[in-house]
């Protein structure tokens, strides 16, 4: 299902060790590309964009600015608990 462009899309990640323990990466960064290509990256701790709400877990919303096929969210864990997550979803201009 498709997402009208305009609206705040909500991503969460949950690093876990490999016992599958929540753990605290030692620096995360949120990377997205728009529909229009345009590559934006967030480090957690530098601004206020990602959110931690609990041991492992993060989160942020997007702006989906524009229409287009193609966004795709990867958030990147280093360190302490190394993992990579990607997820993509497709806008779509609103009815009206």
């Amino acid at each position: 299902m498709a997402t009208y462009a305009g609206t705040s899309v909500s991503t969460t990640v949950t690093f876990t060790d490999t016992a599958g323990t929540a753990t605290d990466p030692t620096t995360i960064t949120l990377k997205w590309r728009a529909g229009d290509g345009t590559v934006t990256t967030w480090t957690y701790g530098t601004g206020s964009e990602i959110t931690k709400t609990g041991t492992g877990v993060y989160t942020a919303t997007l702006t989906t600015s524009v229409a287009g096929r193609g966004w795709v969210v990867q958030w990147t864990g280093t360190g302490a608990c190394a993992a990579v997550g990607v997820s993509t979803f497709t806008t779509v201009p609103p009815p009206l």
